[in-house]
């Protein structure tokens, strides 16, 4: 086992100026993380009411022009869950440039493990690099429920898709999922009708309808 220099007596002074010297960045991670993960819970719990949540983890990050494009999209095929009288979509994009700092990354594998602990979209648009992490979270829909694809399939390709493209988007290795209506969701009125505005925003989006 690799030991930096003499270890002296845990928690003494010295011992702290050790830690430090030789663990400052493996702590500085370790807090940015715990950082990233409570600003998250945070930003989830405060997060304004939408009648439909896309989540969109792409290593390309999307432009404000081509988020918003999306959001009016959304809207368009939508229903009001809330009550409000309007139809209004939000677009959480996430980064996952590995040409980013270590810093930046780790922040966006933690949001995305946020994302998928605890969904609040009912549509996620994932590079490849993720597609078998959101499978294996066990909270997508399958496409034969909701795009007529095959029972054990639960994300569609959106590679060539005509409405990203036209918004200068690259689709290649893009996929399309969407999250069930889950157990204790069944009888909220307003969670069913924002399930239903991921099912209708997922097939109007392939075209579907």
């Amino acid at each position: 086992m690799e030991v930096y220099g003499e270890k002296p007596k845990k928690f003494t002074a010295k011992w702290w100026g050790y830690v430090w010297e030789y663990y400052k960045w493996h702590i500085v991670c370790v807090l940015f993380i715990i950082f990233t993960v409570v600003t998250t819970f945070q930003q989830c719990a405060n997060r304004p009411s939408y009648d439909l949540q896309i989540t969109a983890v792409t290593e390309n990050a999307l432009a404000l022009s081509q988020t918003d494009a999306i959001t009016a999209l959304a809207e368009e095929v939508i229903s009001d869950a809330t009550g409000n009288g309007v139809n209004e979509a939000f677009i959480l994009p996430i980064s996952m440039n590995e040409q980013s700092d270590a810093q930046t990354i780790q922040a966006g594998y933690a949001r995305f493990t946020v994302e998928i602990t605890m969904p609040e979209a009912y549509v996620f648009i994932v590079s490849d690099a993720y597609a078998d992490t959101l499978i294996e979270s066990e909270i997508l829909e399958s496409t034969d429920v909701w795009a007529g694809g095959n029972a054990d399939e639960y994300l569609v390709s959106l590679k060539d898709n005509e409405k990203l493209t036209a918004l200068g988007i690259d689709t290649d290795g893009l996929y399309l999922g969407v999250v069930k209506l889950f157990e204790g969701h069944q009888e909220d009125e307003v969670e069913k009708t924002r399930q239903e505005n991921g099912v209708r925003f997922g097939r109007y989006l392939l075209g579907l309808e």
